[in-house]
């Protein structure tokens, strides 16, 4: 097989946004891209080497939206040390660039205000005349974080930016399942410098996956930042006791020929109404609704609610209780008794709490992506919710009568994930200072 062809299923694949496990030789193409990539690493790190103690290090993390900023702790420990310098790149999200073209400038806006609101240093990054993002020369960091592997582009695409700045990796979501095309195999996962990982074992799991792939850098296991909080605030003791609802966007429905999606976790046509109808009949309880950034438009561009419709709902959920939008929600976690869920991102997050799980179900659970195995045992430890009955059964015995009987064994699961246990931050920003000392 020919370079240029395979050159070619590799730009299909980027377009596709996932790689192929390629069935060429050690000269292939992914071959050569690797030890390309190690190269332009390596000069990277030999001129950071250099420059380190002499000038703050530029570190910039992309952030497509705000719902998925889940690096504050590391960017916090950054910027309060005296090497590195962070600031958060913007840019638009694939689906903001296909549905809301004319507005782009307006939601760049809007992203870039939320940061400077919270005292953080950011940059649009996105070129509206030109319609990509900015040079990796242009942005002028020398370390860039990712946060997920799909949307490239419009983030700088990888491969470029490889000869200005180390890139890292690690995911806005804790892995709750696996499937090796979404997290091993992807077009990121292998032009990555540092990929990110809670724990070692999680490392040896993963690269069982990625034996086939000549990566150009590795995958690490020093935790993942959005557990910090949990960490930092072990001993932290809840007086809101919020009861928190939060509903994914995947339900199951017809949204035309290449717009399906893989898996579906969302119950919100089933439950969504029902469990409004049980907040608002006992407000003694402190409610949260905390919905997916993508619920809202998924229900109006998929003509399942009309757009009064769901305006009136999150109007209803705003009268009753506190309804966030953002990604400032762990300290809501930390304040609650009680989740109400079927986001699979959620799962592992709020099992740091130790507090008690509803999970709502869709059918049979046939349409869930496979469960990390990492993670099962945790995972039993939920109040599975599949049809009416059940789910008025558990906000019964949970929210109303305060009853946990899955409490003891849901925190012995908690303590052999390991999941916050360690800082985060500290350890990938003691990781890195090592790469530029030694």
């Amino acid at each position: 097989m020919q370079v240029g062809n395979l050159k070619e299923k590799i730009q299909v694949s980027l377009r596709n946004n996932i790689v192929k496990i390629p069935v060429i030789g050690e000269y292939g193409y992914y071959s050569i891209m690797a030890l390309l990539l190690k190269l332009k690493y390596y000069r990277v790190l030999i001129r950071l080497k250099k420059e380190y103690g002499k000038r703050k290090i530029k570190v910039g993390f992309i952030v497509s939206e705000i719902a998925k900023w889940k690096g504050q702790t590391l960017f916090d420990i950054m910027a309060n040390s005296e090497d590195f310098d962070p600031l958060i790149l913007i840019i638009p999200s694939s689906h903001e660039l296909k549905k809301e073209g004319n507005r782009i400038d307006d939601i760049i806006s809007e992203k870039v205000l939320y940061f400077k609101n919270s005292g953080m240093q950011v940059k649009n990054i996105w070129n509206i005349q030109k319609q990509k993002s900015f040079s990796a020369s242009d942005i002028g960091a020398s370390i860039i974080f990712y946060q997920q592997t799909w949307d490239i582009p419009p983030a700088p695409l990888v491969e470029n930016v490889a000869g200005h700045a180390l890139t890292f990796y690690f995911s806005y979501y804790i892995t709750n399942s696996f499937i090796p095309a979404l997290e091993v195999n992807m077009y990121l996962h292998y032009c990555i410098y540092r990929y990110i990982l809670l724990n070692i074992e999680q490392v040896k799991y993963y690269q069982q996956y990625a034996k086939s792939i000549n990566y150009a850098g590795k995958m690490i296991g020093l935790g993942h930042p959005i557990v910090d909080s949990f960490y930092l605030n072990r001993n932290y003791k809840a007086s809101k006791n919020y009861v928190i609802y939060a509903p994914h966007f995947s339900f199951k429905y017809d949204r035309g020929a290449g717009n399906e999606l893989p898996f579906y976790s969302s119950t919100f046509l089933e439950h969504g109404r029902l469990i409004l109808e049980f907040a608002k009949s006992h407000p003694e309880q402190n409610w949260v609704f905390k919905p997916h950034p993508r619920l809202k438009t998924e229900l109006v561009d998929n003509n399942v609610w009309t757009k009064e419709e769901v305006e009136s709902y999150y109007h209803e959920w705003e009268k009753i209780g506190i309804a966030c939008y953002d990604s400032h929600y762990i300290e809501l976690f930390l304040e609650s008794k009680a989740l109400i869920t079927d986001s699979n991102s959620f799962l592992t997050e709020y099992s740091c709490t130790g507090k008690p799980l509803i999970r709502l179900i869709p059918g049979n659970g046939e349409t869930l992506p496979p469960v990390n195995p990492f993670f099962k045992k945790l995972y039993d430890s939920f109040y599975k919710v599949y049809q009416e009955k059940d789910l008025y059964e558990a906000l019964n015995m949970i929210v109303l009568d305060g009853k946990d009987p899955l409490q003891k064994q849901r925190i012995e699961n908690v303590k052999e994930t390991h999941l916050a246990e360690s800082y985060a931050a500290q350890n990938i920003i003691d990781y890195i200072r090592d790469l530029l000392t030694k």
